[in-house]
């Protein structure tokens, strides 16, 4: 599990000037044969954000959202992306805001 709080990010930056958010979070012992499960909630609450979310780089989920509808995404991805220690990069594009959290990785060990 990818521990942490809720992540609001607003385009085109963040105060800070930052567009994106990374979160560290590790699996050891994963068996990269195999699909994994990313779980979120995912908030729109103005605008038509673009939420993208990479693991180590990858791009695992891209959604345009045109409407402010709190909803829950699951997705599934190859394994063969993580490792002993990860990132998930968090990134809004385009215009709108959308608050994401909860997340959830599930991964089948070796």
């Amino acid at each position: 599990m990818i521990k942490g709080s809720i992540v609001a990010l607003v385009t085109p930056m963040l105060d800070n000037g930052d567009i994106d958010h990374d979160i560290a979070f590790s699996t050891p012992g994963v068996d990269t044969t195999k699909n994994g499960v990313l779980s979120f909630e995912a908030n729109p609450t103005s605008g038509t954000p673009t939420l993208e979310l990479k693991i180590n780089g990858t791009s695992v989920y891209t959604q345009t959202y045109g409407n402010n509808v709190q909803r829950v995404v699951q997705e599934n991805f190859s394994q063969n992306i993580l490792q002993t220690n990860n990132t998930l990069k968090v990134k809004v594009t385009g215009n709108g805001t959308v608050a994401v959290s909860d997340f959830h990785v599930l991964f089948k060990a070796a």
